[in-house]
């Protein structure tokens, strides 16, 4: 998050603290305006937890030879309705089931 507070000092030539409170703002916002699990996400991605590395793990290939195997979020670009507006997001399979569980509001 701290780089997003230097990227929007920067860009917007304001101090750092006027850019972290812009951007405690918009996150507020987005947690209260996006459906729950959605907004989940944005609290994963300000506490920092929600980075989808890409990690690596040896897979055996022939008798001895070694080679590594990566793993990436598997992450769709979607229509979803947002403030009653259809938006396209990327959003990740396992979000993108639960907001399809949700009861209709």
């Amino acid at each position: 998050m701290d780089d997003l507070i230097k990227l929007v000092s920067e860009k917007a030539g304001i101090s750092a603290a006027q850019a972290k409170q812009a951007v405690e703002s918009v996150m507020a916002f987005l947690k209260d305006k996006l459906p729950g699990p959605i907004g989940e996400q944005v609290t994963k991605l300000e506490d920092g937890l929600l980075g989808f590395p890409i990690d690596a793990e040896p897979e055996l290939a022939g008798k001895a030879h070694r080679t590594q195997r990566t793993f990436a979020p598997n992450v769709h670009k979607q229509r979803v309705l947002i403030d009653g507006r259809p938006q396209r997001i990327a959003i990740c399979t396992r979000c993108l089931r639960t907001t399809l569980k949700l009861p209709k509001a």
